[in-house]
């Protein structure tokens, strides 16, 4: 069950007001939010366990090869979720501003094409 089922303000063929963003408050959450969270965690705790066990098979080098990567991911992770939540209250402040999709499109090419 998709984790928007049943709640209509999310609903693809129903989106929100144009301009207007839905209430996003720290810990605010649905009922079924909550479950697909739990099924999430569920999945993704067997994931880690099924990971963890092969990586036991690996050298103790590689072991820590992998863990210290896994780590500097997880950072990475959480300093994106950071910088999208200072975003978010940038602009629930309204301090957005528009964007030219086409300047912001040909700026990411040239980024890419430098790399």
């Amino acid at each position: 069950m998709s984790p928007t089922a049943g709640n209509d303000a999310l609903a693809p063929d129903n989106p929100p007001m144009k301009g207007r963003r839905p209430s996003r408050r720290r810990g605010e959450r649905t009922l079924l939010a909550s479950v697909a969270i739990s099924d999430s965690m569920r999945r993704m705790v067997k994931t880690l366990e099924l990971a963890i066990s092969k990586a036991a098979e690996l050298p103790e080098a590689a072991q820590e090869q992998l863990g210290r990567e896994l780590l500097e991911r997880l950072d990475a992770l959480a300093e994106l979720h950071a910088e999208l939540e200072a975003g978010i209250r940038e602009l629930d402040a309204g301090l957005g501003e528009p964007l030219d999709i086409e300047d912001l499109i040909a700026q990411a090419q040239r980024e890419h094409a430098q790399r």
